[in-house]
């Protein structure tokens, strides 16, 4: 699969430099007796999991730190870009979804998600620790005791529906499935590139075949601490105010299998998020502050380019059109003066301003 994966990265970003320019790939990397081209596209594979737009978005920073003073894109210059693409981009989406119009239910169903993101990454470095400790001493660990691979984590596909929200966003990434020692299948994850350098983790495995089971070993597999989330954060309760029945999250399949109906009264059941850290957060967002997603998507994507952006740009960006970007930044500039229209060209230029930046973006 990987050599699929890194001939895919290849052949894109080869296309693209061939369509824009007349150099070859590797006058833009900086190739040495240690890292060859291969080890380069290896590396854009971990930072993008192949999305063609994170691609473009990591080389982009990378010609911005490197290539426009005439430096060589190297390592560290693709691991900068990937923690800076995760800081400006991929976890705003909390912050988004704190100061969206969303129902008080769908916010805390998507905030829960954070949480669910912080067990997986404590779990991760729970593992590293009982391994650099030599709490775990199989020989699957010993390649690397002092800096071991954390990263990647497998559970039951059946609970695949409850990280959609994070691989929609790419916190996570569905990776492979496999089967375990026991001869079950799973679904291998990851955390996003970005994230485990933030938090000093080590994305992968190790090298050769000996390895080939290493995201399969016993402490890697997520089901209990996975199911035992569930259990806290997801109550199921009857629609009908007649009734009300609650369930277990235990029962959770066999009311799928139902079709989802009370087995009291037949109506409606819904599985419902509830986490008194996220209400209590959410009660001491200012009202007057919450703003519609395109809206609060245009503000994010003005902060985050820290510069003028033409509408067609934004359109880009968050495709949707250029009339839709013009109207709703009329709005934010002259109702709520969250954003700065240039008219002074042929073409009007927008920038967010000072306030949105102190109301949204300043307050982590």
């Amino acid at each position: 699969m990987e050599s699929l994966s890194l001939d895919f990265t290849k052949r894109l970003v080869n296309k693209r430099i061939k369509y824009y320019s007349t150099n070859s790939l590797e006058d833009f990397f900086d190739v040495t007796s240690n890292s060859n081209i291969d080890d380069y596209m290896e590396l854009l594979f971990k930072t993008s999991m192949n999305v063609p737009r994170i691609i473009g978005n990591i080389l982009y920073y990378c010609h911005q730190t490197h290539i426009s003073i005439g430096k060589k894109i190297n390592k560290a210059a693709i691991d900068s870009a990937a923690i800076k693409y995760y800081e400006k981009v991929i976890s705003s989406f909390f912050e988004l979804t704190t100061h969206s119009l969303l129902s008080f239910d769908e916010k805390v169903s998507e905030l829960q998600q954070k949480e669910l993101l912080q067990v997986f990454i404590s779990q991760q470095k729970s593992i590293r620790k009982q391994i650099t400790t030599d709490e775990l001493t199989s020989a699957v660990y010993q390649s690397d005791k002092k800096n071991p691979f954390t990263s990647h984590f497998n559970f039951s596909p059946n609970l695949e529906k409850f990280v959609r929200t994070l691989e929609l966003n790419f916190f996570v990434s569905k990776y492979s499935e496999m089967s375990d020692r026991d001869g079950k299948k799973v679904s291998i994850y990851c955390l996003n590139y970005g994230l485990t350098l933030l938090e000093n983790m080590r994305w992968g495995k190790p090298p050769g075949r000996d390895y080939r089971t290493y995201y399969i070993a016993r402490p890697f597999n997520f089901d209990s601490i996975f199911e035992d989330f569930l259990r806290k954060s997801k109550h199921i309760l009857c629609v009908n105010p007649k009734c009300k029945k609650s369930y277990p999250y235990e029962q959770l399949q066999f009311l799928e299998f139902n079709k989802m109906r009370c087995v009291e009264c037949q109506c409606h059941v819904n599985v419902k998020s509830v986490s008194e850290e996220i209400k209590d957060e959410l009660e001491r967002i200012d009202k007057s502050k919450l703003l519609p997603a395109i809206e609060l998507g245009l503000l994010h994507e003005l902060n985050s380019n820290n510069s003028t952006m033409l509408a067609k740009d934004l359109s880009e960006e968050l495709d949707i059109s250029s009339y839709l970007i013009a109207s709703r930044a009329k709005k934010l500039d002259e109702t709520l003066g969250l954003i700065n229209r240039d008219r002074n060209g042929s073409l009007i230029k927008y920038s967010i301003s000072a306030k949105a930046k102190d109301a949204y973006f300043n307050n982590k």
